[in-house]
C-alpha cells in the first residue's frame, strides 16, 4: 500500500490516517467539513487534497447512517482500487450497497474495536488501534487484493485482525459495546439530580460503570440507529433481569421468612450469573485464566510516586501484570493496586515491606500493604484479593458456520499475540479453493508468519519465461534452476516476493505464467531448490507459520503440526480464480485449472495429493469467513493439545 484516501476525518479516520502516514503511506484527506480535514492535515495525518489518480485504498470513516452513500459516491468516482469502511455496524451498509446495484468485489467492511469518549481529529492518535481487535467481514465476492489491502491496513495500525460474518459482528457489538453504553448512560443518569453528598461518595466502581457515558450523544444516535434490533433484544433481556431483581429485593423487605429466602436466592442468582459472565471478559494478552495477587500501596499525589513503585518492583525482579489507581475523595492521595504473580508477593515484600519499612519512607501516605498475615502489617483496610484473567470471548461469528463444518461447537480460539505455542500449519489443495485468502487471514489473526509456496513456483516460472528458457525442455530448465534469487516476505499483511531484487507480485499472476507453471514445477531440480527454500523459511518462523501450496503436508513439511486439504468444485474454483487473473474468463480458467490438476496429480515428483492425516474441507458452499473460522478453530485445538 503506497497511497490511501481517508474520507471522514473524525477520531477514527484521523487516527487511521496518522498510523498510515507514520508508515510512509501517502494519505489524502477528504471530509464534508473542509476545516476538519485541514485540522487533520495540520496534525500530520496527510494532505487535504484530492488524489490525481486512483489510490490503493479508500477508507470511509463516516457515521453508519451515511456510510453506504459515501461509499457509493467514492466507488462511482473510481477513486481507489479497493474500498473499506470502519463503521461500527456492518450488515446494514452492505445491504444498502447491494440495493444500489454496485459491484462489491472491491469492497470490504471493517470495524476497529477501539475508540475514546472524545471525538474529532484533535482527539486522534496514531496508536489508537495498537493491540486492539480489528474486525474484517469479507464475503465470497470479496476480491483477494482487497482483503490483502485490508490486512495491510490493520498491520500498519498495529491492530489484530479478526474475521467475522457481517451480521454476526452486528450482534456481537450490540452485546459488548452498544447495549453496555446505554446501560452505562442509564446508571449515570441517576446521578444527574442526586444530592451532592451522595455524589461525593462516588468511588472507582461508579467511575468504571459510567466512564463510557461521557461519549458524544449525537455520535451514538447514529450508531444505535444503524443497529437498533439486536440492541433492543439485549435490553429486553436486561429488563427481564431487572424486573426479577426488583421483585427479589421487594421480597427481602417482607416479614415472611420464606419470601425473604426466595428474594435472597433471586439476588444470588443474578450475582452468580454476573460472576460467570465477567470471567469471560478478555484479560492480559488474551491469555489463559490466571489468578494474580493484589498488592495495595497508598501514595501521596506527588510527582515520581509511581516511578518509585515501579522501580522498586523492577529491582526486586517482579513483573507488574496490571495496575489500577483509585483516588481518595477529598485527599491528595491515591490507592495503587499492583497485580502480580502469587510467587512475587514475598519478593516484593522483601524489597518494600519487611526490609525496615523502606517503602514507608518512599511513599509517605502509608507505604506497602502486605497481603494478609505475611507482611509486617500496616493498619489499612486493604489486603489481598484475586484477579481472574480469563480466556477471551473471540469475535469469530461461530453461529454462522454450517453444522457440517462446526468444529467443537461453542468454542472458538482466542485472538493471539504470539504468546501461544508455535505451530506449523500446512494448507494444501488445488487452485481456486481459497488457500491464499484463508491462509493469509488465519496467519494474520493468529499472529503467525505466512508463506505462499505457489508464488515461489510462479516466480521461477516468470524468470524462465523472461529469460527465454524453453519451457518444453526439462534439461534446459534444470540447468538454470539455481540461478534466480527468490526472496519471499512472510508478513501475511504484505506477502512480498522478489526475483533478483525485482518485485514480481503482479507479473506472476498473469495467464501466461499460470499456463506454464506446472511444466516448470515438475522439474525435479526446480522442486528441490524451492523445497529447500520453503523448509528454511518454515524453520526460521519463531512464532509459527501457515504454509500453503500443493504438496506441503506430503513432501515439504510432512511433520507439520496441522495439515489441511482444501477442495472445491471446478466451477467454484474457476469463478474465484478468474477474478484474480488478468484477462481471463471463467470458462477458459476452468479448462486451465482442470488441465493443471491433471498435470499436478500425475507428475512423478511430489504429485498433488492429500496427506493421510490431513483434514479435508470442501469450500464450494462456504463463504470465506466460514472457511477461515474452520481453520482457526483447528489451529486453536492443535495448540491446546501441544
Amino acid at each position: 500500500m503506497r497511497t490511501a484516501l481517508v474520507i471522514g476525518t473524525g477520531l477514527i479516520g484521523t487516527s487511521a490516517a496518522l498510523a498510515l502516514a507514520r508508515r510512509g503511506v501517502v494519505v489524502h484527506l477528504e471530509d464534508h467539513d473542509p476545516e476538519q480535514a485541514r485540522t487533520a492535515a495540520a496534525l500530520g495525518a496527510g494532505i487535504d487534497e484530492a488524489p490525481q489518480s486512483p489510490v490503493d485504498v479508500a477508507v470511509v470513516a463516516a457515521p453508519p447512517a451515511h456510510v453506504a452513500a459515501v461509499l457509493a459516491d467514492a466507488m462511482r468516482r473510481g477513486v481507489a482500487r479497493g474500498y473499506l469502511d470502519v463503521a461500527s455496524v456492518k450488515g446494514g451498509p452492505r445491504r444498502e450497497l447491494e440495493a444500489l446495484g454496485l459491484d462489491l468485489s472491491a469492497y470490504l467492511g471493517t470495524h476497529p474495536m477501539s475508540g475514546r469518549e472524545k471525538s474529532g481529529p484533535l482527539a486522534a492518535t496514531a496508536d489508537l488501534f495498537e493491540g486492539r481487535p480489528w474486525v474484517l467481514t469479507p464475503t465470497r465476492d470479496t476480491d483477494t487484493e482487497v482483503l490483502n489491502l485490508a490486512l495491510e491496513l490493520v498491520s500498519h495500525c498495529r491492530a489484530v485482525p479478526v474475521v467475522m460474518d457481517a451480521d454476526a459482528h452486528d450482534r456481537a457489538v450490540a452485546l459488548v459495546s452498544h447495549m453496555p453504553h446505554l446501560v452505562s448512560s442509564m446508571v449515570a443518569a441517576r446521578l444527574q439530580n442526586a444530592e451532592e453528598a451522595a455524589v461525593r461518595l462516588c468511588g472507582q466502581g461508579i467511575r468504571d460503570v459510567t466512564r463510557i457515558a461521557a461519549s458524544d450523544p449525537r455520535m451514538w444516535i447514529d450508531i444505535l440507529s444503524a443497529n437498533p434490533g439486536p440492541v433492543a433484544d439485549l435490553l429486553g433481556d436486561v429488563a427481564d433481569d431487572l424486573d426479577e431483581t426488583v421483585r427479589a429485593l421487594r421480597a427481602l423487605q417482607s416479614s415472611d421468612e420464606g419470601k425473604r429466602r426466595e428474594g435472597a436466592d433471586g439476588i444470588e442468582d443474578v450475582l452468580r450469573r454476573g460472576n460467570a459472565g465477567q470471567v469471560r471478559v478478555p484479560g492480559k494478552h488474551g491469555s489463559a485464566p490466571h489468578a494474580y495477587e493484589v498488592v495495595a500501596v497508598l501514595i501521596d499525589d506527588q510527582p515520581g510516586q509511581l516511578a518509585r513503585i515501579f522501580a522498586d518492583a523492577g529491582r526486586a525482579g517482579v513483573n507488574i501484570e496490571d495496575v489500577r489507581i483509585e483516588h481518595a475523595t477529598g485527599q491528595q492521595a491515591g490507592l495503587v493496586q499492583l497485580m502480580v504473580e502469587p510467587k512475587a508477593v514475598d519478593m516484593l515484600g522483601a524489597r518494600c515491606g519487611s526490609g525496615g519499612g523502606r517503602c514507608g519512607s518512599r511513599y509517605p501516605a502509608s507505604g506497602w500493604v502486605p497481603p494478609g498475615p505475611r507482611g509486617p502489617g500496616k493498619a489499612l483496610p486493604v489486603a489481598v484479593g484475586r484477579m481472574s484473567d480469563p480466556y477471551p470471548v473471540t469475535l469469530c461469528g461461530a453461529h454462522s458456520r454450517p453444522a457440517a463444518h462446526r468444529l467443537a461447537p461453542g468454542r472458538c480460539p482466542p485472538v493471539e499475540n504470539g504468546a501461544a505455542q508455535p505451530v506449523i500449519v500446512a494448507i494444501d489443495g488445488p487452485s481456486g479453493t481459497g488457500k491464499s485468502s484463508t491462509s493469509k487471514a488465519v496467519a494474520a489473526q493468529l499472529g503467525l508468519s505466512y508463506l505462499d509456496t505457489g508464488a515461489q513456483y510462479r516466480a521461477i516460472t516468470w524468470w524462465m519465461v523472461s529469460n527465454g528458457i524453453d519451457i518444453e525442455d526439462p534439461t534446459a530448465i534444470a540447468a538454470v534452476a539455481g540461478k534466480p534469487e527468490i526472496v519471499s516476505g512472510t508478513d501475511p499483511a504484505d506477502p512480498t516476493i522478489t526475483v533478483d531484487g525485482t518485485d514480481v507480485a503482479g507479473p506472476i499472476r498473469t495467464q501466461e505464467v499460470t499456463s506454464k507453471v506446472s511444466a516448470v514445477s515438475a522439474v525435479p531440480e526446480v522442486r528441490a531448490r524451492i523445497t529447500e527454500l520453503q523448509r528454511s523459511l518454515a524453520a526460521s518462523a519463531e512464532r509459527g507459520i501457515v504454509v500453503e501450496g500443493r504438496d506441503i503436508g506430503t513432501t515439504v513439511l510432512p511433520d507439520a503440526d496441522l495439515k489441511i486439504f482444501l477442495t472445491a468444485s471446478p466451477e467454484a474454483r474457476a469463478a474465484r480464480r478468474s477474478g484474480e487473473l488478468k484477462g481471463a474468463d471463467v470458462q477458459s480458467t476452468r479448462e486451465a485449472l482442470i488441465k493443471r490438476d491433471a498435470a499436478d496429480s500425475s507428475r512423478k515428483t511430489s504429485p498433488l495429493a492429500k496427506a493421510d492425516d490431513a483434514v479435508e474441507v470442501d469450500t464450494t458452499e462456504l463463504t470465506l469467513t466460514q472457511v477461515i473460522e474452520c481453520v482457526v478453530t483447528l489451529v486453536g485445538e492443535k495448540r491446546a493439545a501441544k
